[in-house]
């Protein structure tokens, strides 16, 4: 077994120490260090400088990124250690394959290795990566750097089985509070946020928006989401597909007024994902209708931050009427598969399915 000597940690929030491998993969054991705290810097970069904190030379590097959506790539050393040839690159990468194209998360894990341990105590290597988003060309990767290990691969040892301590009666951790929340916006007419979401089906137009809401203490940046809404009787009420040409302008319509910067959709935005390849749902329901979004953003420049206790609409589905019935009835609208994630594309909360922290979707 390969002995890891030493760690240091480049990211803010929960580091993943153990990769347990997404898809049915097998887990790795990296190393376990207390995440240390992060001040971003004014003017984003997508160079990565590494220092070894390490008491002896070190010859090998291994960099683990996690991204929603799509891979890290093309990861490339822009400057070496001083004495320091040009190192091997080895590539491992997990994801929970089953889940589409919107909701996939990706470990990608680099391993840089030199000929010999040249990377002294305290010096330091420069490494970019991009982001891969097909059919488009990579993109810069400014964020999703999770953990960086420097060790020397011939310090191997086997490492000795631990005598039994009798454990501390455990105590419970408190579970943390979602930091955001989506709701479904049913009246748009009102003032604030009517999440009830029975629409009475008589003949028109209804707009329903979709919103984020800040619940935590701290503010941050929206960095990429997606959801479906459920339309259970089409018979009553349908989201007609409005093609543009633009890809965030259809229906649902993504709202590049207050969520600003620069921003992709892909793949959709539909109407209806029922029965499209790169949708939620290959069988088409005749009965049912889900409406689609995905949008996400590789910058770290202009997008929305979200205060305290604030909220942002990110679309609105349009939807048409055609009710003729003699008594009143009513379509019940509800979530699935919600994600969201921040400008570091870690997980503000996620729904119908969870993927990792669970949050409320209101609607």
């Amino acid at each position: 077994m390969r002995r890891i000597v030493g760690a240091v940690l480049l990211a803010a929030g929960v580091v993943v120490a153990v990769h347990a491998g997404f898809g049915g993969q097998p887990g790795r054991a990296l190393a376990t260090t207390p995440t240390p705290s992060f001040t971003p810097t004014a003017t984003p970069t997508n160079v990565f400088v590494l220092t070894s904190p390490l008491v002896l030379p070190a010859d090998s590097v291994r960099i683990t990124f996690v991204t929603s959506g799509y891979n890290a790539t093309g990861v490339q050393v822009v400057s070496n250690a001083p004495g320091c040839g040009t190192p091997t690159l080895l590539f491992e990468q997990y994801t929970n394959n089953g889940f589409p194209i919107a909701m996939r998360q990706y470990t990608t894990i680099a391993e840089l290795r030199w000929p010999s341990a040249c990377i002294d105590p305290g010096e330091s290597i420069s490494i970019t990566a991009l982001l891969f988003i097909p059919p488009f060309s990579p993109l810069p990767l400014y964020s999703a750097l999770q953990s960086v290990l420097f060790f020397d691969s011939s310090t191997a040892s086997p490492t000795p089985t631990p005598s039994a301590t009798p454990s501390a009666t455990p105590t419970a951790t408190p579970t943390p509070s979602p930091r955001a929340s989506i709701l479904l916006d049913c009246d748009t007419t009102a003032p604030g946020v009517q999440d009830n979401c029975t629409l009475l089906a008589v003949p028109g137009t209804r707009d329903v928006d979709v919103i984020i809401r800040n619940d935590s203490a701290s503010p941050f940046v929206l960095g990429a989401f997606n959801f479906e809404v459920l339309n259970p009787d089409i018979a009553k009420i349908q989201a007609v597909a409005l093609p543009t040409g633009l890809p965030c302008d259809s229906n649902p319509d993504f709202n590049q007024a207050d969520v600003t910067g620069p921003w992709a959709c892909f793949p959709g935005p539909y109407a209806d994902d029922e029965g499209i390849v790169t949708g939620f749902h290959a069988v088409d329901n005749p009965a049912t209708q889900h409406s689609l979004l995905v949008a996400f953003s590789n910058s770290s420049v202009e997008l929305p931050t979200i205060a305290p206790g604030s909220s942002i609409r990110i679309a609105r589905i349009h939807y048409t009427t055609s009710y003729a019935g003699l008594a009143p009835a009513s379509v019940p609208l509800s979530f699935e598969h919600v994600a969201t994630y921040d400008v570091s594309f870690q997980e503000l909360g996620s729904c119908l399915p969870v993927i990792i922290k669970a949050f409320p979707c209101v609607g």
